[in-house]
C-alpha cells in the first residue's frame, strides 16, 4: 500500500471534492465517479472531512436519481463529520439536501426540521446564500401543505436577504414563488406585482 503525504492528500481530496461538488447538478455520472474516487482515496488517508465531502456530493447525485434512501443514509454520515467539526456552511448544505429529499419522499415533518437547522447553521456563519435555501426549503413545505400565510412569511424574510445582497437569481426565483402563493391565495393582483416584478 501506498503511504500519501497527508497534506498534500487532504488538499488534493479538497480540490476533487469540490470539483465535484461544482458539477453534481449538471454532469451527474461524472460527479458521482468523482466523489466515489474520493471516497475511497480519503478513506485511504483516514481523513474524515474529505469522506463527509464526498458523501455529501454522492448524496446530491443520488437525490437527482432518486436514490432517496441511499441519499439520507449518505447524509447521516456526512453530518457526524460536519457537526463534530462545528462545519455550519457544509453542515447546512448537507441539511438542505436532506429537507429536499425529505420533502420528495413526503415526510414533510422531517424536511422543516432539516431545513430549520440548516437555517441555524447558516446563520451561525453568516451565509446569506445558504439561508435563503433554508427558508425557501421551509416555504415550500408551508406552501404545499396549503399553509400559505406561513409560506409568504418566509418567502418575504428570503427576499430581504435576497435584495440586501443582491442575489439577483435567487431574488428572481423568490418573486416567482411569491406570486404562487399570492395567487394560491386568491390575491390576484399582489400575484400579478409579484409577477412582473
Amino acid at each position: 500500500m501506498t503511504q500519501f503525504n497527508t497534506t498534500i492528500d487532504h488538499t488534493y481530496i479538497d480540490q476533487e471534492n469540490a470539483r465535484a461538488l461544482d458539477i453534481s447538478q449538471t454532469h451527474l455520472e461524472e460527479a458521482l465517479q468523482l466523489a466515489r474516487k474520493n471516497f475511497l482515496i480519503a478513506t485511504e488517508a483516514r481523513y474524515d472531512m474529505g469522506i463527509a465531502d464526498s458523501l455529501l456530493v454522492q448524496a446530491q447525485v443520488n437525490y437527482y436519481y432518486a436514490n432517496y434512501e441511499t441519499a439520507l443514509m449518505q447524509l447521516g454520515k456526512a453530518l457526524a463529520v460536519y457537526e463534530s467539526t462545528k462545519k455550519n456552511i457544509k453542515r447546512s448544505r448537507a441539511l438542505h439536501i436532506m429537507g429536499i429529499t425529505f420533502r420528495q419522499i413526503g415526510d414533510f415533518s422531517s424536511a422543516i426540521d432539516a431545513f430549520s437547522k440548516a437555517l441555524i447553521a447558516a446563520r451561525a456563519v453568516p451565509d446569506p446564500l445558504s439561508e435563503i435555501r433554508a427558508i425557501n426549503g421551509l416555504a415550500s413545505i408551508y406552501g404545499n401543505s396549503h399553509q400559505h400565510g406561513v409560506a409568504l412569511n418566509y418567502l418575504q424574510e428570503a427576499l430581504m436577504i435576497a435584495q440586501q445582497g443582491k442575489f439577483i437569481a435567487q431574488e428572481a426565483t423568490i418573486l416567482g414563488n411569491l406570486c404562487y402563493e399570492y395567487n394560491a391565495l386568491g390575491h390576484r393582483e399582489m400575484a400579478l406585482k409579484y409577477g412582473l416584478d
